[in-house]
């Protein structure tokens, strides 16, 4: 999960949505006379932030801090893309105290498929307000509910693998078994103090073209993988594609009754926000 090089070479899904989400949604956004300073939360490798928002936006921004709690993220997006006029640096979006070098510094916060990795949302989003200005803007996408939680948790519930995944529950997303994920997180903001402008959950599609695809882009994201031994890893996956192929939000497209041929159609559902501190 902190292989940089390969979570890039493997996500797919995650940037088709941001540019979906950027291309769509960021029109909701006002900006400033001013160059603006700006933030996002989760850079990961940097190749969202700096290849995919950066080119739409250039000209608004005059300084940018990416940030992420793995050192391993943040080493090879600080080697790919910093300059001085982007900037990476540690931030746990779930800390009790945002750092003060931080607090009310930004015009606009910007995060794209980092938010479902964290369990205290009401922590996250209250920190993402505390480093907004006081007219500042947000713009977030975040997976709500995806396949891959369901077979992370039958795979919990086997005698096989349950020893390597004892707390699979915190890779879930929050919102992964609600009933209503977009009220959830309209909720979380209104209280936090966000004037909401969109919060909605979005069923999308990606199209892997083959099986040995899907089970790389798995192992860029997989956090129980570094837990398994690296013997157990093919039997591993091969329990996982079996589930897999079962899943009803998982279409498996055959071509001449070989797998290697067929495509994998997985339908999920993604949250997107955009909200400001004050109206």
């Amino acid at each position: 999960m902190n292989n940089a090089k390969l979570y890039k070479s493997k996500k797919g899904l995650q940037q088709a949505d941001a540019t979906h989400v950027i291309e769509n949604f960021s029109k909701y956004l006002k900006w400033k006379d001013h160059k603006e300073t700006i933030l996002d939360v989760g850079s990961g490798d940097g190749h969202t932030l700096c290849e995919v928002l950066l080119p739409k936006i250039a000209d608004k921004v005059d300084r940018v801090i990416g940030t992420d709690n793995s050192n391993e993220m943040l080493e090879y997006a600080r080697g790919e893309y910093g300059c001085q006029q982007i900037v990476f640096e540690k931030l746990n979006i779930e800390c009790t105290d945002v750092p003060e070098k931080f607090q009310e510094k930004f015009d606009h916060i910007f995060s794209f498929f980092c938010l479902h990795w964290v369990v205290k949302q009401s922590i996250a989003f209250q920190n993402i307000y505390t480093m907004l200005k006081p007219d500042g803007e947000i713009l977030l996408t975040f997976l709500a509910k995806n396949p891959i939680y369901d077979i992370y948790e039958e795979m919990a519930k086997t005698e096989k693998w349950a020893k390597y995944k004892k707390d699979y529950k915190k890779y879930l997303s929050p919102y992964h078994n609600s009933p209503d994920p977009e009220d959830e997180v309209r909720t979380i903001l209104n209280k936090v103090g966000f004037h909401v402008k969109v919060c909605r959950s979005d069923r999308r599609c990606y199209t892997y073209p083959n099986l040995a695809t899907v089970n790389a882009s798995v192992k860029a994201v997989n956090p129980f993988l570094p837990n398994i031994p690296e013997e157990e890893h093919e039997s591993y996956f091969e329990d996982y594609d079996n589930i897999m192929k079962k899943n009803k939000d998982i279409i498996w497209e055959k071509v001449n009754n070989n797998v290697d041929d067929g495509k994998f159609h997985c339908f999920y559902e993604i949250i997107i926000v955009v909200a400001s501190k004050g109206f």
